[in-house]
This record gives structure tokens, sequence and C-alpha cells, in this order.
């Protein structure tokens, strides 16, 4: 029997961005001022008012144009013809990384017309696509059940106490208390800067550690 192919959805997270924090917030002028510097040069667009932390990149562009070309390529060896009157409708959380990428994506996979496809923004009230906006309660009600029960996450987390410990002495971020601690933060510092050929502050350069810190992080978000 025949088969139509009446849908396909696409559901992707943005490409490479900026970390979250600065990691000298809280430390000394210099150093908070030497690190937005450094990640303005890295941004796509030129600073704005949403300033500079959790921004996508240039590297995070060229990311998601190779994956609209990828896409294109492969669907046109389906047979997809993918002509002007292509039906796609596109949606993004209000978060102009996501934005951004979105239209990076659709520039290499439709490029004849990109720039007339209409990007629904959803308000973070009612987005679904990210639900700790819209359902916070729910989202932290959910992290706090996926957590306690979990014995082999407490017991990574008793391991992991003295890196925790030496981590808060060491990023000025979490010295100062400019920024309370958690691990995905402490998994930002290091990702992006990694990304990026950044240095990582002395002391902290110790791969073990790194690496000890990626699967607390990995652990914490996969246990259920």
């Amino acid at each position: 029997m025949a088969r139509t192919l009446r849908l396909v959805q696409v559901l992707h997270r943005h490409g490479d961005r900026s970390p979250l924090h600065n990691v000298f917030r809280g430390g000394t002028s210099t150093q908070f001022q030497a690190e937005d510097a450094l990640w303005t040069t890295k941004l796509q667009e030129p600073v704005t008012t949403r300033g500079i932390y959790g921004e996508l990149t240039t590297v995070g562009v060229a990311q998601m144009q190779a994956r609209g070309l990828k896409l294109r390529d492969r669907y046109l060896a389906l047979g997809w013809t993918l002509d002007d009157k292509v039906d796609i409708h596109v949606r993004s959380t209000h978060y102009v990384r996501t934005q951004r990428s979105v239209q990076a994506l659709l520039s290499r996979f439709v490029p004849h017309v990109h720039d007339q496809l209409p990007l629904e923004i959803l308000p973070p009230s009612v987005d679904y696509i990210n639900g700790a906006h819209s359902l916070p309660h729910l989202h932290t009600h959910l992290l706090i059940l996926r957590m306690k029960p979990h014995a082999a996450l407490a017991a990574r987390e008793a391991d992991m106490a003295p890196v925790q410990t030496e981590l808060r002495r060491l990023l000025p971020m979490f010295t100062s208390s400019a920024e309370s601690f958690s691990w995905m933060k402490a998994a930002d510092y290091f990702v992006c800067r990694q990304a990026h050929n950044i240095p990582l502050l002395p002391h902290t350069e110790v791969s073990h550690i790194t690496n000890r810190i990626f699967e607390q992080t990995s652990l914490a978000l996969s246990c259920g």
C-alpha cells in the first residue's frame, strides 16, 4: 500500500554560544572587563542591551548552517523538491540565540525562501519547548523528585564534594558568591572555554577534574 508523507518535524538546540556567566563576576574589574572583551569578539551580532553572555557565536552560526545544508542534501536525495511552494512553519523560544540558530539553519536548508518564512516566537508563559518558563513550579518539582531518591547521584555528589570546594575557591563567580554554585555552571565554564581554545584559569586545568565534572553533570541530567 502506498504511503504519503504528511509531516516532518525538526527539533534542534541552538548553536555554540558564549557562556551564561562571566566567570570573573565578583572578581577584579580588570579581569571582568577583559572577559567581556574576549567574548564580545566571538559573538555573531554586535553587543546590544541583551549583553554578551548566552548569545550565539560565529561558530554557532556556522554549525547551524552546516546542519541546514546536511538536511537539505538528505531530503533532496529522498526526492523532495524544496521548491518555492515548500510548506514550512518555524517556531522558536524567546531566546535570541535560538531564533538566530533556526534562521541560520534555514538559510542553507531553503536558501531561496528562508528570509520569507515567518518566525513564530513563543512567549515564555506558553513556551511548550522550554517548560522551565511556562511551568516553572512543575519544572522545579520534577528536578527535586528526580534527584532526591537517586542513590548513585547522592554517592557521586559526596565523591565530588572536594572538587566542588576547589571550584568554589578557584572560580571568582563562586568565590565572591556572585553566582550560586551548580554543576551546570561549572560545566558551562569548561565547555565554552575549551570549545574556543581559551585557557582555563590556573589550577582548573587538571584533566581528571574536568572529566569528573562532566560525569557529574551528565549523571544529574540522566537520573530518574
